[in-house]
């Protein structure tokens, strides 16, 4: 293990040395707002973005989470690297069957044949942390089974502290570094993430939010079968929420889809003020339940809390945008 951490540290070390001298390099004697200045930043931004793209495959993991926060952040950051990035959003690879045993073995001392009716080793999607398979309790039930990767825990406090160096170097070497305001949140969603306890939590929390609202569902938790690095929920069959094509193929009304979307999300911020934190295509499907349409809310490790005092500002933000007060536009963005 030590070995991967000086290696992914040096990998890493190596890229970011290249970037902090391309720009250096590229830009010297020039001030923004020179001639050819923004050209020349946009060139250096897509070869530093192209240099992270490559160590985030190399190092995998942690480095593909963080690559996927940067490519999330699209209106805040350089369109450069957001969309290099991007291509990171539904690429991880899996790890072998023989992992996710061991992974069962580490935490449960069984294998997962000795648990579940049927278990596919191949599985259904992968993520930076972990990976998900088809199963069937024991009672017939389908289920979806979250297993974290087999040392990731420990992988991701050497990459934390590799991420965190180099960040905090380049924001000294840069004073207009752009990533640097990132890393604190970085760390703490890495953290809770790895505890699927607290998603599982989140999950039960979220299902009661929306006890009541048939247009909202929440997969349940099979406790029996999850633990710290095990998750096993409900399986769920719907239609990614951005399959515009499969949803009019099967007569949805997009307008619908969007507005239960958008009243899903809303209820989150101006009711319960607790936010669902990752709500990528990929975590959010659309299905029918007695002829209604219905969203379903998948991967529930990252929630945010949106205290009282900001949800009545963002309130009233929003009220000055649409009566066009711009006084109290200028008020309550800040």
């Amino acid at each position: 293990m030590m070995v991967q951490h000086v290696r992914r540290f040096l990998r890493s070390a190596r890229v970011a040395t290249q970037v902090a001298f391309d720009y250096k390099y590229t830009l010297r004697g020039l001030e923004e707002g020179d001639p050819g200045w923004y050209e020349l930043l946009s060139e250096v931004h897509l070869r530093a973005a192209q240099h992270m793209l490559t160590v985030c495959l190399a190092n995998r993991g942690t480095y593909v989470k963080a690559a996927q926060q940067i490519a999330s952040l699209n209106h805040i950051l350089p369109h450069e690297f957001t969309e290099t990035l991007s291509v990171l959003q539904d690429k991880a690879e899996p790890v072998d069957f023989s992992k996710v045993v061991e992974t069962f073995m580490t935490q449960f001392g069984k294998h997962p044949l000795d648990f579940f009716a049927s278990f596919e080793q191949t599985p259904i999607a992968a993520a930076s942390i972990a990976q998900v398979h088809r199963a069937v309790l024991p009672d017939g039930t389908e289920c979806a089974v979250k297993v974290q990767y087999p040392e990731i825990s420990d992988m991701v406090k050497g990459d934390l502290f590799t991420i965190a160096f180099l960040t905090r170097t380049l924001a000294w070497a840069f004073p207009k570094f752009e990533f640097a305001w990132i890393l604190p949140e970085f760390e703490r969603a890495m953290n809770m993430e790895l505890n699927f306890y607290c998603e599982a939590e989140n999950a039960e929390k979220a299902e009661k939010c929306f006890a009541g609202d048939h247009t909202v569902y929440i997969p349940k938790v099979f406790h029996k079968y999850s633990a710290e690095k095990i998750l096993t929920m409900e399986f769920i069959h719907g239609i990614k929420i951005n399959d515009v094509a499969t949803l009019e193929a099967q007569g949805y009304n997009l307008a619908e889809v969007s507005d239960l979307f958008l009243r899903c999300f809303s209820t989150q911020i101006f009711v319960h003020g607790w936010i669902h934190s990752d709500p990528h295509p990929g975590n959010l499907l659309v299905r029918r339940v007695r002829n209604r349409t219905q969203i379903v809310v998948l991967d529930h490790g990252l929630y945010e809390s949106f205290p009282d005092k900001e949800r009545v500002w963002y309130c009233k933000l929003w009220r000055a945008i649409v009566l066009r007060y711009i006084e109290d536009i200028d008020k309550y963005g800040k």
